[in-house]
């Protein structure tokens, strides 16, 4: 948290490279949540672009009551649902691919890393008939590494509704792969 707060000042400050250690510090995990709502690489961007603007309008009334990571996630969150009402996108549709699953070990030969690209190639399958908003909220817990809490703190949504986003996610993953047991692990 301090590291947040000493970003902060010398954004506000305008020292030079500040915004540019903020942006760089926080634009994957902005762009992913994003990619993961929209399903459209160029959208993701525009609004990553968006959402980095509107950070740095609102940075001097950060009140340091979450980290610099979740507030930044918090506001690409608005800006991507906005972008879904917009288009007029149910939060509920289904919707393109998704980033997903662990590279191959570098120890494996050839053959196994062909195998384990194509189980990635179906888990993203998979996690694209998820609605936007389970697809967002996976990644968010299991690629971006976020408590329940900050995902709480980032959607607006009650832990609860998050654990159930994710419990009925992870089913439909689950019956996805088990359909296609071609596709399976």
């Amino acid at each position: 948290m301090e590291d947040d707060r000493i970003l902060v000042k010398d954004i506000l400050e305008g020292r030079r490279g500040a915004m540019e250690r903020f942006v760089r510090a926080h634009q994957e995990t902005c762009w992913r949540v994003l990619y993961r709502l929209t399903g459209d690489r160029e959208d993701a961007r525009d609004l990553c672009q968006e959402a980095f603007l509107r950070a740095h309008r609102a940075l001097p009334s950060f009140r340091f009551d979450a980290s610099l990571k979740t507030w930044t996630t918090r506001i690409a969150w608005s800006v991507g649902l906005r972008h879904l009402e917009k288009r007029r996108i149910p939060l509920d549709a289904f919707t393109d691919v998704d980033d997903a699953a662990d590279q191959a070990d570098d120890a494996e030969d050839i053959a196994s890393a062909l195998v384990r690209e194509e189980r990635r190639a179906q888990v993203r399958a998979a996690l694209s008939t998820l609605a936007p908003v389970q697809r967002t909220l996976l990644g968010m817990y299991h690629f971006e590494d976020m408590t329940l809490p900050d995902i709480s703190r980032v959607t607006g949504m009650p832990v609860g509704t998050i654990k159930s986003h994710l419990f009925r996610g992870r089913l439909a993953l689950r019956q996805q792969l088990i359909r296609h047991p071609e596709c399976t692990p």
